[in-house]
Parts: structure tokens; sequence; C-alpha cells
């Protein structure tokens, strides 16, 4: 008899968390509004991407109103530099394509 217990007891706790999932996975009406919500828009976009090596890459990523550089490798990362993204824009438009010359 404390068998058939036990296992009725293993197989309520399996339906409820296989009933959890399930209502999770469709969206839970009743979660919080700062939830993020679908088709929100993006507060981090990356720009460009280097890569330096096989564990290391170069990155431009722009936050809000500001663009980041920042050094990617395989123990974390690192803030080389940050400016606003009126900066950057600017030097994009008075910086001449690689492989070509400046006329003097």
């Amino acid at each position: 008899m404390e068998i058939v217990r036990q296992l009725l007891a293993v197989v309520l706790v399996v339906a409820l968390a296989a009933g959890s999932a399930w209502w999770l996975r469709r969206g839970a009406p009743l979660r919080p509004a700062r939830w993020p919500r679908r088709g929100r828009t993006r507060r981090l976009e990356l720009l460009e991407r280097l890569p330096l090596g096989p564990h290391q890459s170069l990155c431009l990523v722009r936050s809000g109103e500001r663009v980041l550089t920042l050094l990617v490798h395989s123990g974390g990362g690192l803030l080389l530099e940050s400016r606003p993204l009126e900066e950057l824009e600017f030097a994009s438009e008075t910086a001449a394509p690689l492989g070509r010359r400046v006329p003097a």
C-alpha cells in the first residue's frame, strides 16, 4: 500500500510540472508588466564585429545614444571606449574608405 501512495505522489508531481510548463509556454496570462513583451524595440545593436583570433573579437555596439567599443574574449570582455552616437556618425562620414587615398 505504501508503494502505491508513493507512485501516486510521483505521478501527481510530474503532472503538475508538465501542466505548469505548458501554461508558461502559452504565455502565462498573469505575467507582470515589467517582463519583456514580443515586438519591443531593442536597446542593444551590434553595429560591427571584427574577429582578431579564434577566441577574440572587437565589437562596436550601440546602447541607446552611446556607442561602445568592446574587446570580447573567451575569459569575458573589456570596455575599451564609450562615445556618443553623434561622434560615430560624424567620423564615418569624414573617413576615407580603406584602400583609397584621400585627395590632398
